[in-house]
């Protein structure tokens, strides 16, 4: 559900941090307010689910297909990274291929962004990327991909291929 998230804390870590609204007693004084019962609940039940369903190594292994596509075309940002999203890919394309590739994905049933999920729509230098190297171009010029957390190697073949005819 919107608006629905939580902070999981140590117990050990309590005495260092300081709620931002203060007046209640939730959660050893922590949060005022009443509880959102049922945003609690939906999240314990997506937190169950994704518990039983999620596989990384089948996430690793479908990321990687279609990375293996998208390595001729462009420059997977972090690609050597110990430490990536599994589910996200972000990639630099040639300026050639940049101004429309927007509305060919689209056209091919491939959702992307051009920019950070909170700042969609808008087409600006990405930051991040200037601050790892990137020239001006190249930040513009890149692609974000998010899966599903659940995203397999059926699903992913289906992907490649439709990224291979974007591209050609």
């Amino acid at each position: 559900m919107k608006s629905v998230g939580f902070t999981l804390l140590n117990k050990g870590v309590l005495p260092f941090i300081s709620p931002w609204i203060v007046g209640g007693n939730q959660q050893e004084g922590m949060r005022s307010g009443t509880e959102n019962s049922l945003g609690i609940y939906s999240m314990m039940l997506a937190l169950f689910d994704i518990s039983e369903t999620f596989n990384p190594e089948g996430l690793l292994k479908s990321r990687s297909v279609i990375e293996n596509v998208l390595m001729d075309y462009s420059t997977i940002v972090g690609f050597n990274s110990q430490n990536r999203n599994l589910n996200t890919i972000c990639a630099i394309f040639d300026s050639r291929y940049s101004p429309d590739l927007n509305t060919r994905f689209d056209l091919h049933g491939i959702d992307i962004s051009k920019g950070s999920a909170c700042a969609s729509g808008i087409v600006k230098e990405n930051r991040v990327l200037l601050s790892m190297g990137f020239s001006s171009a190249e930040s513009l010029s890149a692609i974000r991909f998010s899966f599903s957390p659940n995203l397999d190697s059926l699903e992913a073949e289906k992907i490649s291929n439709s990224i291979l005819k974007v591209l050609k």
